[in-house]
């Protein structure tokens, strides 16, 4: 047997399972070990990282759930970006959303030659203050840019082991976060905290989504692991998907496969799946081979995923995902629960 992505390619193990639908959006069913490599699968990863946190459906994973690797634990909530965030007096923060609600980080903001800094106690804003102390020229960090800031504001945070800058975009490429930090810490050196005036506001958020072919892509897997996990190993290998499977990889073919049909939210299944679960549903249309994947039962793709001579599948199949309560299921499977 072979990878269903990558073929007889050279060198491929195969130690990990693939997930039907990705594990950080819920789903418990994988794949037969053998059918996807974990070189396919680590690939994947790097492409379902971009739909997970940054596209339309990163809003209802943050609002939500699941969590970490599908988890239903507040402790292992999803977590947004971090990003740039404005209180109810103009302030600028930086700040992430967890379950529906906005988090700030600890962090200052340089506004021309003011300085604030926003953090949630007295406490963090010391040990925040010992955080940047430590950063280096080594040292990573994560770039935020956005419109919400003028070319004269920079924002300077640190998070869960990680540092950022966020700067308008007229900045890029243009800012120096060691010496932001520098002349932070020069300014602030000798202030006593418990006396300082520590910014604690409320914030609204700025939410930075880009819906890019990457995020086509990844969904466009998802279907044929769905496609295989219903029809079979032997079904996706069949020549009519090589096309698919480039576009999946390599991104070509886009014109054909990112311009499908619109998804209708009001077909059928959709009505009848459970509250905010994710499905993939397949048909005939003529002579092509059709796939339609949702999630969160609001939004989804129509791609349209090979084309036959002679009719593949008698019926029309799903796989459903009902990740609230850990169950997946194939669709005969789920009207025979229904009655």
């Amino acid at each position: 047997m072979s990878c269903i992505y990558y073929g007889d390619r050279p060198g491929l193990t195969y130690n990990k399972r693939e997930h039907v639908i990705p594990a950080s959006l819920g789903c418990t069913t994988m794949l037969p070990r053998g059918w996807v490599s974990d070189q396919a699968n680590e690939f994947f990863s790097r492409m379902e990282d971009d739909l997970m946190h940054r596209s339309v459906i990163s809003i209802n994973r943050n609002f939500f759930g699941p969590g970490q690797r599908g988890s239903l634990s507040e402790k292992k909530a999803a977590q947004s970006d971090v990003s740039v965030a404005q209180d109810e007096k103009g302030n600028k923060a930086l700040s992430y959303m967890s379950l529906g609600k906005p988090y700030s980080i600890d962090c200052f903001c340089r506004a021309s030659k003011k300085y604030h800094i926003h953090c949630i106690s007295h406490e963090s804003a010391e040990k925040f203050i010992e955080e940047l102390k430590n950063f280096d020229e080594n040292t990573k960090f994560v770039e935020i840019s956005s419109a919400l800031l003028s070319d004269e504001e920079v924002l300077v945070g640190f998070h869960n082991r990680k540092y950022y800058i966020a700067h308008s975009p007229g900045l890029k490429n243009k800012f120096d976060i060691r010496g932001e930090i520098q002349g932070f810490l020069k300014h602030v050196a000798g202030l006593d905290f418990s006396k300082a005036n520590i910014i604690q506001s409320p914030v609204k958020m700025e939410f930075q989504m880009k819906e890019i072919p990457a995020n086509a892509r990844v969904c466009t897997k998802i279907l044929l692991n769905a496609a295989a996990y219903l029809y079979g190993w032997d079904f996706v290998m069949q020549s009519e998907f090589a096309d698919v499977k480039e576009w999946i990889l390599e991104g070509k073919h886009e014109d054909f496969f990112s311009n499908g049909p619109s998804f209708n939210p009001d077909v059928v299944i959709n009505k009848i799946v459970p509250p905010d679960s994710h499905w993939c549903e397949f048909a005939m249309a003529g002579r092509r081979f059709v796939g339609v994947v949702c999630f969160y039962r609001s939004w989804g793709r129509v791609v349209p995923l090979a084309e036959f001579h002679e009719r593949p599948i008698p019926d029309i199949n799903a796989f459903i995902c009902d990740w609230r309560n850990k169950k997946d299921y194939k669709f005969i499977d789920y009207l025979e629960k229904l009655h």
